[in-house]
């Protein structure tokens, strides 16, 4: 599981770099979610979770749940305007 986490936290690192075009940001949201489709079953199976992991996952659910509001305020963005908000944002 806890390289299952570190792979999550690393795909998220990536995506919160701003700047990025939206694309990137989509193809990024969609590779994260199928891998915790796919790994869905490690937390199936997981009987305990020691608090050092619980931590962990909590603060990646917290990070997923700013990348979902981060993905919807983009997508009702035309992509021109999306470019200029990054640079601003650099």
């Amino acid at each position: 599981m806890v390289i299952l986490l570190e792979r999550v936290e690393q795909m998220l690192n990536a995506l919160e770099v701003r700047g990025e075009d939206y694309s990137k940001f989509q193809s990024g949201c969609t590779a994260i979610q199928k891998l915790m489709e796919e790994k869905s079953f490690v937390f199936d199976n997981a009987v305990q979770i020691d608090e050092k992991n619980r931590a962990r996952i909590l603060n990646i659910l917290k990070r997923l749940s700013k990348l979902e509001e981060r993905a919807k305020f983009s997508s009702e963005i035309p992509a021109h305007l999306q470019k200029y908000i990054a640079e601003l944002g650099d």
